[in-house]
């Protein structure tokens, strides 16, 4: 199963929005997909299926920045 991350608001921001999901060090980065409204549902590539967290940035129209990690969990 795919991990999915759901961006429900950006405060700051301005659409369209594009998502970078990297490994906690910022090391193997993967584009996530893109968006102009929110919710934006982000699937991660198979590489983050066991991370235990990953780094999510998110890049505006003007290219401003906003990185969060995001701790996943393990539904088993």
């Amino acid at each position: 199963m795919a991990t999915q991350i759901v961006l429900t608001g950006t405060t700051g921001l301005t659409p369209p929005f594009s998502g970078v999901a990297c490994d906690y060090y910022g090391n193997n980065c993967s584009y996530i997909g893109s968006g102009t409204t929110t919710p934006i549902t982000f699937i991660l590539p198979s590489q983050f299926d066991s991370a235990p967290m990953v780094n999510l940035t998110i890049t505006d129209l003007s290219g401003c920045t906003l990185t969060q990690t995001i701790y996943c969990s393990i539904i088993t």
